[in-house]
């Protein structure tokens, strides 16, 4: 009996699998011809589709065609748009459902793959002959062809039997026929004949054999002049090269100069005028040696050309130098501005830029801000932080005309004892339930974004910040939500400035109240009332070890009665519904026998 009960159970299971079952149920159209772009309407049965993880696909032995997109109208209907070539297996297929965590849903050979009424092919091409190191337009015709389907990427190069690839740029498709595309020829490829290849997701890849002989030019591409041919240390210029016999490309042609101690300089900006001309502007410091420079035109896919010592590059005549730094010593843990002067430098020329740095060894200072006075006058402002090295420094000042500038032992960081302190808190107490800034002022202090935070404890209770913003180095903000559960009373204040500054503490300056009483100090609290500021919903709930009802009056900011109720005898707590009030502060009164006090509320 047992095992019969066993037997009609599992027979129920499969019963109700097989009811359940995920099915797909039919696909409309169920067949297509190659080169035809098709969307394709999948049905199923107990199905739940979704967009973004199911899509469609078909499939035979050979081959996968996924769609280029799916849709899904409702969870037992998907859309997909398939795009067939003659590069498909002809037959059947079968369609399949991706149906994310629901696994694959599949209608074996639910589709078929018949041939096209005529086969695309290509017709011709103009010109056929090309030159290396030359670039050509071509034009090319097909027949049967879909060049400018919507939604298709017409892929188009040449191949040599030997291997080598030219492949078009620019391609454009005039309509279904007609495409050009712009050839780059390297002089480095094989004078050959080239196979024409074209290759899209309606036409599949489809070639014209033999339909490009690329041929030896029979000429000699050159530089023939550099204009100006010399600079100095310390110049910004625009060079012109002009070519003979050349094709310069933008994007792919680019002007250097090459010297064997100070190797490539590579131009700030290089633009191709034309086939023939190109320029590039340069700026020589005075690190770049004098003497004579190869000018050269690197083609990415055309061969290089050099014009040895083509360019010249002349001493400054007056070299640069760094006079002095004043201050020359400065205390750890302070902020200072140094006014740099030099001697023969450029620091206010058009397109320079500076850096200024303080090195001690290995170990680097960097300023925080640099401001150009004139040509030979910089000011640097410094943050030294506790952890900044003792002792004598580098001063190290490098610009784009001037080169890297060195003065030596020329700074000198002193010791300090740390004395930071705070000075202020303000505002210095809050009320549960507030959310506010806290400003705390510094004395001896140089505050970092980043680094340094404010946070409030007491005891083993730690309040942080939400976030911290320093307004200037010694002061910062943070702002904290005091939430009901803090416990009370005062808090200490704390900024914890980093591994390299000193840890800052005013003790007992800041105070949690509960309740914001007026004009009633050292009352103790009645009733808790929060959130502060509200939305409108104000809750209202008795204090440990109060009992008896309380009158509740809701006044507005001049004094106006809105609202009169009451908290019972036996009623823990009260809700006020004030959200059909205006955004405002305002007043709550609580009234029991003598006993009155005041809360300031605000609706937000």
């Amino acid at each position: 009996m047992k095992n019969k009960l066993y037997l009609l159970s599992f027979l129920l299971f499969l019963t109700t699998c097989s009811i359940n079952a995920q099915i797909l149920t039919s696909v409309v159209p169920d067949s297509a011809t190659q080169c035809q772009k098709l969307t394709i309407s999948v049905t199923g049965e107990n199905t739940n589709f979704h967009q973004g993880t199911s899509f469609i696909s078909l499939y035979n032995q050979s081959v996968t065609i996924n769609a280029t997109n799916s849709t899904v109208v409702n969870p037992t209907e998907i859309e997909g748009v398939f795009f067939f070539n003659p590069n498909q297996p002809l037959g059947s297929y079968d369609v399949s459902v991706n149906n994310g965590a629901w696994g694959d849903i599949i209608l074996t050979d639910g589709f078929t793959l018949h041939p096209p009424l005529n086969y695309p092919q290509l017709i011709s091409l103009t010109p056929d002959t090309a030159y290396k190191g030359g670039s050509v337009v071509i034009n090319i015709v097909g027949e049967h062809t879909h060049f400018d389907a919507e939604g298709i990427y017409n892929s188009v190069w040449f191949q040599s039997s030997s291997g080598d690839h030219i492949y078009g740029t620019s391609v454009t498709a005039t309509d279904s026929l007609h495409m050009h595309a712009n050839l780059a020829i390297s002089t480095l490829m094989d004078s050959d004949i080239y196979t024409l290849h074209i290759n899209n997701s309606l036409d599949g890849e489809i070639e014209l054999t033999d339909a490009l002989v690329v041929m030896e030019n029979g000429q000699n591409p050159e530089i023939v002049s550099v204009d100006p041919n010399s600079a100095h240390q310390g110049e910004g210029l625009s060079i012109t090269v002009t070519g003979s016999e050349t094709t310069f490309l933008q994007g792919s042609s680019m002007l250097r100069l090459y010297n064997n101690n100070s190797g490539l300089l590579i131009p700030v900006s290089h633009e191709v005028v034309n086939d023939t001309i190109l320029t590039g502007y340069f700026e020589f410091s005075n690190d770049n040696d004098t003497g004579y420079y190869d000018v050269k035109i690197i083609n990415w896919l055309l061969e290089d050309l050099v014009l040895a010592d083509g360019f010249y590059l002349f001493e400054s005549g007056d070299i640069p130098n760094l006079i002095s730094i004043s201050p020359d010593n400065a205390y750890q843990g302070t902020a200072v501005t140094f006014t740099i002067t030099a001697e023969n430098t450029h620091f206010d020329k058009e397109g320079n830029t500076v850096s200024v740095t303080l090195r001690q060894g290995y170990l680097e200072l960097f300023s925080r801000d640099i401001r150009v006075i004139d040509s030979v006058t910089l000011e640097a402002d410094f943050v030294f932080s506790y952890a900044n090295a003792l002792g004598l420094h580098d001063l190290i000042v490098q610009t784009t005309f001037d080169g890297i500038l060195t003065m030596e032992n020329c700074f000198n960081m002193i010791e300090a004892e740390p004395n930071a302190s705070v000075v202020s808190v303000v505002p210095d107490s809050a009320y549960l339930d507030d959310e506010l800034t806290i400003s705390v002022t510094g004395k001896n202090i140089v505050f970092m974004q980043g680094t340094s935070n404010i946070s409030l404890s007491q005891g083993s209770i730690t309040i942080a910040s939400l976030s911290d913003i320093i307004v200037n180095d010694t002061v910062i903000d943070g702002t904290f939500n005091f939430l009901n559960t803090f416990p009370l009373g005062k808090y200490d204040v704390n900024i914890d400035n980093g591994y390299a500054w000193p840890w800052m503490t005013l003790a007992n300056a800041f105070t949690l109240k509960i309740f914001d009483f007026i004009d009633e100090p050292g009352s103790i609290a009645l009733l808790t009332v929060f959130p502060n500021p509200t939305d409108g919903l104000l809750n209202i709930r008795r204090n440990f070890n109060v009992t008896g009802t309380f009158d509740l009056l809701v006044y507005d900011a001049l004094g106006n009665l809105l609202l009169k109720d009451q908290i019972t005898t036996g009623t823990s707590e009260k809700q006020l519904d004030l959200t059909s009030y205006k955004k405002g502060v305002y007043f709550l009164k609580i009234i029991q026998g003598e006993k009155e006090q005041t809360k300031r509320f605000i609706i937000k």
